[in-house]
């Protein structure tokens, strides 16, 4: 394990630390008033792919936070980039509607995109949409999956995330689709970017040890594994370990001293 150095920034996931399925995870939400009360710098970092920046800004108001939506960083936006960059202007849009407005400045073409990009579509991931996905993929220059999650919650119980289905369609294609989301370094170097702060003087806090901190640790980030969420319904390699280990977001507090 890295030597712990001194905490400058965080870098929070939302679903499972700060709220669980719409409902606040009791101290999460004063614990984040005090950080913008000491102007404590702080992105929220996401896989959640089926609200827009704007969306989540307002589940994060009613739950009493006032949050400028460019602090939240979701695989979305990570995915737009990557299109403007890469000159891609026509895709196949796979996932929820209410996302499809991060998309205004590309065209929806279901027949011969540049690219197919896949979300979260929930019980819509039927054997006629996979299927239809697997025809639009063949030819199609770039395959991107916002994120490779395996599991997820929902009304208190694990399920199946994205991931299983990007693996079916991996396996009959024969290629493999881009990763936009965590683990994916790229995403968080995108967020210590965005900071300017060095990578070892930030904490990534999460509740997935694969996705969360797993993925923090590959860019030499500090991490604190939180109680809540998905802790303890996972299974993982014991080698991989969090530098801190606490019953819940609010608990990060005491180590922020």
């Amino acid at each position: 394990m890295v030597l712990k150095k001194k905490i400058k920034a965080l870098l929070i996931d939302l679903e499972g630390v700060v709220y669980q399925e719409g409902k606040e995870i009791p101290g999460s939400v004063s614990f984040i008033q005090y950080l913008d009360q000491i102007n404590f710098p702080y992105l929220f970092l996401t896989n959640t792919t089926t609200m827009s920046q704007k969306d989540i800004a307002i589940k994060l108001l009613n739950l009493g936070l006032n949050i400028n939506p460019k602090k939240i960083i979701t695989p979305l936006i990570a995915t737009k980039n990557y299109l403007k960059k890469n000159h891609l202007s026509t895709i196949a849009l796979y996932c929820n509607k209410r996302c499809w407005v991060e998309f205004d400045d590309f065209e929806i073409n279901f027949q011969s995109p540049d690219a197919v990009i896949i979300g979260d579509l929930h019980k819509k991931f039927t054997w006629l949409k996979l299927n239809e996905i697997f025809h639009v993929s063949l030819n199609t220059k770039k395959l991107i999956a916002f994120h490779k999650n395996k599991t997820g919650s929902r009304e208190g119980k694990m399920v199946l995330d994205l991931g299983p289905f990007i693996k079916a369609l991996e396996y009959a294609l024969g290629k493999d689709f881009i990763l936009m989301g965590k683990p994916n370094k790229i995403f968080f170097q995108a967020a210590v970017d965005l900071m300017g702060i060095n990578n070892k003087e930030i904490l990534m806090i999460g509740d997935d040890i694969l996705v969360d901190i797993g993925g923090a640790q590959d860019l030499n980030l500090q991490t604190c594994l939180v109680k809540t969420g998905k802790y303890g319904k996972q299974s993982y390699p014991k080698s991989l370990k969090p530098h801190y280990l606490l019953p819940n977001l609010s608990a990060v507090k005491s180590i922020l001293s």
